[in-house]
């Protein structure tokens, strides 16, 4: 799954075992262009998630990422 042009944040929630929320990762769309700048990302729409529930690409790299306990 891809974002479509006109995004400007994205919200992803990575899932651990038994589909437990691991991390949750916010990036607004100025994020990621710095992510593409820096050479993490290389589209302006991002995929939304790998298909496996991990952060991919600028999320991994410039999102503001929290931890189940910080939640």
């Amino acid at each position: 799954m891809r974002l479509t042009p006109g995004w400007t944040q994205l919200l992803l929630i990575e899932l651990g075992e038994h589909y437990r929320p691991e991390r949750i990762g916010c990036i607004t769309l100025e994020q990621h262009r710095q992510a593409m700048a820096a050479g993490f990302a290389r589209t302006e729409t991002p995929p939304a998630g790998s298909g496996n529930g991990k952060l991919v690409g600028s999320l991994r790299a410039l999102a503001t990422l929290m931890t189940r306990a910080e939640v």
